[in-house]
């Protein structure tokens, strides 16, 4: 076996690998919810900034899980990913967006359409999400979590949680994802993840023919609110 062929996993394994990845961001969301749940229930109960932690930890760490996966899938697809030693979602998406012009999930529709030829087709919904989104909302994680400058805390200028905030990336993130496509380099293959009625599963479409994306009419996906 060759040194090449050791380094780039096969179809099936990249399959395996990705869908692992996107499980588990939804078992951490899935977490999330329980905690805002208790949060909601007693919001004036004086140990829910552990849940505050908790919930503001697993975010940054989905967006950890989610960068990691789309790297993942573009390393698998081409082989071109210069450093794999990288962990920062900026870092990671810089590397993926000099391979693709879409390197990030797009939203799509549950149902396939088809093409003329019957083939399977996805219908997205929206444009690919903004890679500067997930960087954002990892940013304002790790600000939160930190404790920071001396500085900031002798001036009072500390951070606070705000779980309106949080509820709407739980939100955004699981509309992104429960039905999702990544497209891979030249728009050759896409990644289809669906999960719904607490089923996941994932196939590859595509074949050796670039195919046409078009993102003009679609509308941004908004996930994460400045």
């Amino acid at each position: 076996m060759s040194e090449a062929s050791k380094a780039t996993p096969s179809s099936a394994e990249l399959l395996a690998q990705y869908k692992t990845f996107i499980d588990e961001i939804f078992r951490r969301l899935n977490a999330v919810s329980e905690s805002l749940g208790e949060i909601d229930a007693n919001p004036e109960h004086p140990d829910n900034w552990k849940n505050c932690d908790f919930c503001w930890f697993q975010i940054r760490k989905i967006c950890e899980y989610l960068t990691v996966a789309i790297v993942l899938a573009h390393h698998c697809d081409t082989g071109e990913i210069a450093d794999l030693k990288k962990w920062r979602p900026k870092d990671l998406l810089v590397q993926v967006s000099k391979l693709s012009q879409h390197p990030t999930p797009v939203q799509i529709g549950a149902s396939f359409t088809h093409g003329p030829e019957e083939n399977k087709q996805i219908a997205p919904l929206a444009q690919p999400v903004n890679g500067k989104e997930i960087s954002a909302i990892y940013g304002r994680c790790s600000e939160l979590l930190h404790v920071g400058s001396l500085e900031r805390i002798l001036s009072d200028n500390l951070p606070s949680y705000d779980v309106g905030e949080l509820k709407r990336w739980v939100d955004a993130l699981r509309r992104l994802l429960t039905n999702h496509a990544l497209l891979l380099p030249g728009v050759r293959k896409a990644l289809v993840y669906t999960a719904e009625y607490g089923q996941s599963s994932l196939l590859v479409l595509g074949g050796d023919e670039e195919a046409i994306f078009h993102t003009d009419g679609l509308p941004h996906f908004e996930l994460y609110a400045a």
